[in-house]
């Protein structure tokens, strides 16, 4: 009399495959959500580690001292390295950064809704960091005599959104509110945008000169790296030429 083994049901093969298969797409999430986690953690940790003591600790450069150093130093590594740490910048600008030198730091969530944009952009909730800060320190002296509007403002305001990725470079957003500034010391006072118009006072056209060094459009902030990798870092596969990473032309960021 012989016997045999117990005979495997191919029919439940596919079943258990699938579900092997939703089980590692599951723990992969699972990792990637705690990697981003943990990078986001480690930034904001090093972010306390360099604040100072007090907001009255930091000084805000000056407009002559911010365009000093804007024709004087190279930006082209500080826009193009994808590090987010600048002490792990192995070469380009050194020292202490002039341009938006002081700001107030905090950890974000950002929720996208229902889109035809790709990557950062589509629909979900990204978590990160978010600063705000002044480009420059408000006109005094000769400098309120060719500043035209801008003599009579307090703040420059900036804003930068940085959302982690699992297994790639952070995505970044930059929103400036208007190059004239504004009179009113509340931050949240007028809305921000990622495009700016072409009109410059004149006293600052020497800065917009010396950007467009580095690109043809200085004064659009550039959304396309946000729009060209996931959050899991997973590309496009050819960029926004090939196979066209879309995203909206401008962000806006208005109080409410």
């Amino acid at each position: 009399m012989s016997t045999s083994g117990p005979v495997e049901d191919k029919a439940d093969a596919p079943a258990d495959d699938d579900d092997d298969a939703a089980t590692v797409a599951a723990d992969d999430r699972n990792d990637n959500e705690a990697a981003r986690a943990a990078a986001a953690t480690a930034l904001w940790t090093r972010c306390l580690e360099h604040a100072g003591t007090s907001p009255r600790d930091q000084k805000i450069p000056t407009h002559v001292a911010v365009l000093k150093d804007i024709h004087g130093a190279d930006y082209s590594t500080l826009l193009k390295c994808p590090l987010d740490d600048r002490s792990e910048h192995p070469y380009g600008q050194k020292g202490e950064r002039k341009l938006a030198a002081t700001g107030a730091l905090a950890r974000c969530r950002i929720e996208f809704f229902a889109s035809d944009y790709t990557g950062l952009f589509r629909q979900g909730a990204r978590t990160g960091l978010i600063r705000f800060s002044t480009a420059v320190a408000p006109p005094t002296g000769a400098a309120s005599l060719v500043l035209g509007k801008a003599k009579h403002s307090k703040l420059f305001p900036l804003v930068a959104i940085k959302c982690m990725r699992a297994n790639g470079p952070s995505g970044n957003l930059l929103f400036a509110g208007a190059k004239t500034g504004q009179a009113e010391r509340d931050f949240f006072s007028h809305g921000l945008c990622t495009q700016l118009t072409r009109k410059v006072p004149t006293a600052a056209q020497p800065a917009l000169r010396a950007f467009e060094k580095y690109s043809k459009y200085p004064l659009a902030l550039g959304l396309s790296e946000f729009a060209s990798l996931d959050e899991d870092g997973c590309d496009l596969s050819g960029g926004c030429e090939e196979l066209g990473a879309t995203f909206p032309w401008a962000l806006h960021l208005h109080p409410r």
